[in-house]
């Protein structure tokens, strides 16, 4: 199954309305380096993803469920996915 981390952590820091500076200072790392991270440039391993998450507060497991490529999940599974993910994104982005 294709995943895709990079892109699934800067969609969830701008629907948060983070910056890229603040994730960094809290995760301990430069502003530079999550840009690479989110732009794929950057392999990223398990303890740099809970320290995101805990940055952004979001649960670890969220961003990589949605990390998952929708087109790899099987026909019979996107129906569960498409719903869960909305139902992610409605409690992401509520204030």
């Amino acid at each position: 199954m294709s995943i895709n981390i990079a892109t699934t952590i800067r969609k969830f820091r701008l629907i948060k309305g983070i910056k890229q500076l603040d994730v960094a200072n809290k995760c301990g790392i430069s502003a530079s380096y999550l840009s690479l991270i989110e732009s794929g440039k950057r392999r990223i391993n398990l303890t740099m993803i809970e320290k995101i998450s805990k940055a952004l507060k979001i649960p670890m497991s969220v961003i990589i469920f949605s990390a998952y490529d929708r087109k790899k999940i099987k026909k019979m599974d996107r129906e569960l996915y498409d719903k869960f993910s909305l139902f992610m994104m409605n409690i992401l982005t509520k204030p």
